[in-house]
């Protein structure tokens, strides 16, 4: 998505964000419903925008327009070498603790990834929804239980729709009559989600 999306306050939120990453090379491990928004957007506001990945996803024909657009894409083996960008975000199952991302960490690259983009900026309350199954089914029945208590709910994660690219609709909750809720299911590990983020959800699901 880009942010041609968006107009009014939804639009200038959603800059307000992006816009921090104007000029910065920012990198991506892995593309996906975490992902490919986010690059989409941030390219469009002027990061400089790179892919990583083991597998070699730059000869995919979905990716040409990206290819086009001046993303580089390092692929293969060495995909992790010589990381020299300001931050990179993790794809969900992407571990913090591969040799390549402690030595970028250590030469100053900040790791992130969607979910804790999204947690930090949210000011909803949030439910994470882990676990090796049933996450989909679990995500979507607490949404609905709390829609019908009369709340409203935005569900996104790897549900299907990236919410730090939507998280302007979260800000209005302020001026919501009741409390809204965030519900997030996510891929990881409940140990790496533990570890590896520095802001966490208000309850938890596993």
């Amino acid at each position: 998505i880009g942010y041609m999306f968006f107009e009014g306050e939804d639009l200038t939120l959603l800059l307000e964000y992006a816009k921090t990453f104007r000029g910065k090379k920012v990198g991506f491990i892995g593309l996906g419903v975490s992902n490919t928004p986010i690059l989409r957007l941030l390219l469009q506001v002027g990061a400089i925008c790179r892919v990583r990945d083991m597998k070699d996803i730059s000869r995919e024909e979905a990716f040409a327009p990206l290819t086009a657009e001046g993303v580089e894409f390092i692929c293969g083996e060495g995909y992790l070498e010589n990381v020299d960008e300001d931050v990179l975000f993790l794809s969900p199952a992407v571990r913090e603790d591969l040799p390549g991302l402690l030595k970028a960490k250590e030469r100053g690259t900040v790791l992130t990834n969607e979910m804790e983009e999204f947690f930090r900026l949210c000011p909803c309350p949030i439910i994470g929804v882990t676990g090796s199954d049933g996450k989909t089914t679990t995500t979507t029945l607490i949404a609905k239980l709390l829609e019908a208590e009369g709340r409203t709910v935005h569900l996104g994660g790897n549900i299907g729709r990236n919410l730090l690219c939507h998280f302007y609709c979260a800000r209005r909750c302020r001026a919501e009559p009741r409390p809204a809720a965030c519900v997030y299911p996510t891929d990881c590990d409940f140990r790496d989600f533990s570890r590896c983020l520095s802001c966490f959800p208000d309850s938890c699901v596993v």
